[in-house]
């Protein structure tokens, strides 16, 4: 499941049934799975994540298959991507300094390298 915030224009009645968020520190603006585990570090850096475990985020400005690539990273381990579908508006959350805090929210210690093995919560920590 994803949830991400959703800001309406002004002008136009929100007639959609999606639920908006605003933002609050501490509350999460996207749940969802990264992509790119079976890539990158996850199968060996899984074994030490827990139910809050913060990672690190690492905007790659320069990453020629996603002008708003958002690397996620475990210590030493880079771990895989935020979704290229999910990833614009915390790209320019990031971009402007907005201070995001991503942990694990759930994990499936019986990941085979396929689907996803791991959940996450990015939340506004002001």
């Amino acid at each position: 499941m994803h949830t991400m915030s959703i800001f309406s224009d002004p002008e136009r009645p929100n007639t959609s049934k999606k639920r908006t968020r605003r933002l609050v520190n501490g509350k999460p603006i996207y749940t969802g799975e990264l992509s790119g585990l079976k890539y990158y570090d996850y199968g060996f850096a899984s074994r030490f994540f827990k139910k809050d475990t913060v990672l690190t985020f690492i905007r790659e400005h320069k990453n020629p298959y996603d002008f708003f690539a958002i690397a996620v990273w475990y210590k030493t381990w880079k771990i895989g991507y935020v979704p290229k579908n999910q990833n614009e508006i915390l790209a320019n959350m990031l971009d402007q300094d907005i201070q995001l805090e991503i942990r694990v929210k759930s994990v499936d210690e019986r990941w085979d390298g396929y689907g996803c093995g791991l959940e996450v919560e990015i939340v506004l920590s002001m």
